[in-house]
């Protein structure tokens, strides 16, 4: 304070501390701020101290002011405080040690399952192909340093017509010139009655190519049996058509 002088009585010194301040010495509730707040003030004092000007040559306050003692006055302060309306601890507050968060093969188990528990409630269809297929273009993309995005220039969307059905698919173009059909997925519980029987059509014709072929169509079926879109026979039956 500019208007401080030694010269005057000093009726109040104020500190203010953050609730995340508090919680480095584990107080969390009013209880235990008041039954610390002379430890509180005592530890306040200590890191913001009244210097002693005359204790250090004037070079060394320029360039180390910090090996400055503390003011005796500033000390007398710190030893008279008390604060008789509530009872003090009087053990000496220690700040909490940071938690050391490490990944390790519990964690990623954890995780690990999360995920896969999210996409089988959005009725997303995974197989073992598909998980493997994820685990090496993670494993690729450690050899790399740009970023997702720039991850994602890495093709371009081209349309192939074929002449004679003159049916347009959609393929990817790698860098490395190799042209890959991209993996696409619905989230058949956000399409509409309409949309959800049309791309039930859809699956169902190639629904014995493969093995991930007949889950999605199966996931698809699934959902409209649940809307009741469908007449009453088993899944297993509807595949025979």
């Amino acid at each position: 304070n500019n208007d401080f002088d030694l010269e005057q009585t000093i009726f109040n010194i104020e500190f203010q501390m953050n609730r995340g301040h508090l919680k480095q010495y584990n107080i969390n509730t009013i209880d235990d701020l008041l039954c610390n707040a002379k430890n509180l003030f005592q530890i306040a004092m200590d890191d913001i101290r009244l210097l002693d000007v005359d204790s250090v040559s004037s070079e060394r306050l320029i360039n180390n002011k910090y090996q400055a003692e503390t003011h005796p006055l500033w000390e007398e302060i710190k030893s008279e405080y008390n604060l008789k309306d509530f009872l003090q601890i009087d053990f000496p507050l220690q700040r909490l040690k940071r938690k050391i968060s490490i990944y390790d093969e519990n964690k990623f188990e954890y995780e690990y399952i999360s995920l896969i528990r999210k996409a089988y409630i959005n009725n997303l269809t995974l197989d073992d192909e598909h998980l493997r297929s994820l685990y090496f273009k993670a494993k690729e993309s450690l050899k790399k340093t740009t970023t997702q995005k720039e991850l994602k220039k890495d093709y371009i969307e081209v349309d192939i017509i074929d002449e004679t059905t003159n049916k347009k698919e959609n393929f990817r173009l790698l860098n490395s010139g190799e042209l890959i059909k991209p993996l696409r997925t619905e989230t058949v519980a956000n399409l509409s009655d309409y949309e959800l029987l049309v791309y039930l059509d859809k699956t169902s014709e190639k629904q014995h190519l493969s093995i991930r072929d007949n889950q999605i169509y199966t996931v698809a079926y699934n959902e409209a049996k649940k809307r009741d879109l469908l007449l009453n026979i088993s899944s297993k039956e509807a595949m025979q058509f």
